[in-house]
């Protein structure tokens, strides 16, 4: 096998990789989602005294953080790094064309 060949067959089974596991490799979603979480229960911690300007700002960040996981990021990755339509059924689209070309 050339070097060539060893790097084209490298770069398919990331692509594999990628498109297979493309939902869970979105990581900055989930980072959104627990900075949200942290901060809209962190005024529910026991003797923490905040300043209601404080408690405000925590919930406004905490509702934008919200947002941003639901509305900017999925639209960031998708022009970052495109989209991957499922498709069901591909084992049997490939015999079916094996079958035609034998």
């Amino acid at each position: 096998m050339s070097s060539t060949a060893a790097c084209d067959a490298s770069k398919y089974e990331r692509l594999r990789y990628v498109t297979e596991n493309f939902q869970s490799l979105q990581g900055l979603t989930w980072v959104a989602v627990g900075g949200y979480l942290a901060l809209s229960e962190s005024d529910k911690i026991p003797g923490l005294a905040l300043p209601l300007w404080l408690k405000l700002l925590m919930k406004l960040l905490s509702i934008g953080l919200l947002l941003a996981s639901v509305r900017y990021i999925p639209k960031y990755y998708e022009r970052r790094f495109g989209s991957v339509e499922w498709r069901f059924g591909p084992s049997s689209a490939k015999c079916r064309s094996t079958r035609s070309h034998s």
